[in-house]
């Protein structure tokens, strides 16, 4: 079954300064198993798991058949494609590769530990598995498979609200800047955190114990914004 869809100009259908001119789907050629999972945006995050933020232009692009402005890659947060190429370098594997055994083993731990997390609120595990059911089969939870940031960011997301309600904060703080070091939006993960602070901020106000630490606690709300701090260095 041939998978070309006829064009009038197929350099249309990628024609922008993120993804391929022609994507190898709409022309005659079957794609090989791993581009299938490579599609638009994550062709940056493989091109900067290659050669990280480089100015210049690779001399074997590879993933990026005619891509133009390099510094682009810029607008990609630094966590996942710096996963991808740890994964690649440790067990010595391709980063398409690499992308796609991660991308699926992170899914997963992001789906347990949302299933955990649901089951900390609810003390119900029947909601707990029917919340599981409703996030893996919502139609844009193809993105979790894909060589996205999304597995990544999901998990992170999750452990912050996580280990706030085991109490953990530290661990939370930690996620957190993570996060911000996935995707822009990780910045959002600041919220719960300054709400945890500022309970504890008002725990201690009324028992009369409220010291100058106190203060510095609400501080820590913002550790998010340090991932994208670090970004912007």
């Amino acid at each position: 079954m041939s998978l070309y869809i006829p064009l009038d100009n197929e350099r249309v259908y990628f024609h922008n300064y993120h993804h391929r001119e022609i994507d190898p789907r709409i022309q005659g050629a079957r794609p090989a198993f791993f581009d299938v999972w490579m599609y638009s945006d994550a062709e940056w995050y493989l091109t900067i798991a290659e050669q990280w933020y480089s100015q210049e232009k690779a001399e074997d692009p590879g993933y990026m058949s005619t891509y133009r402005d390099v510094e682009w890659t810029t607008a990609f947060f630094p966590l996942w494609p710096a996963v991808i190429r740890v994964v690649s370098e440790i067990f010595q594997i391709p980063l398409k590769v690499s992308a796609f055994i991660s991308a699926h083993i992170l899914s997963i731990f992001a789906f347990y530990f949302f299933y955990q997390l649901v089951f900390l609120y609810f003390k119900d595990r029947d909601i707990a598995f029917r919340s599981l059911v409703l996030i893996t089969i919502f139609p844009f939870s193809v993105f979790y498979n894909l060589f996205y940031s999304e597995s990544l960011f999901l998990l992170l997301s999750v452990l912050v609200f996580y280990f706030l309600k085991k109490d953990q904060p530290k661990h939370a703080l930690s996620t957190s800047i993570l996060a911000g070091l996935t995707r822009a939006v990780g910045v959002v993960t600041a919220v719960p955190i300054f709400f945890y602070y500022y309970g504890q901020f008002q725990r201690a106000k009324n028992s009369g114990e409220l010291k100058a630490r106190s203060y510095y606690t609400l501080l820590l709300s913002a550790a998010p914004f340090l991932g994208v701090g670090i970004l912007s260095v």
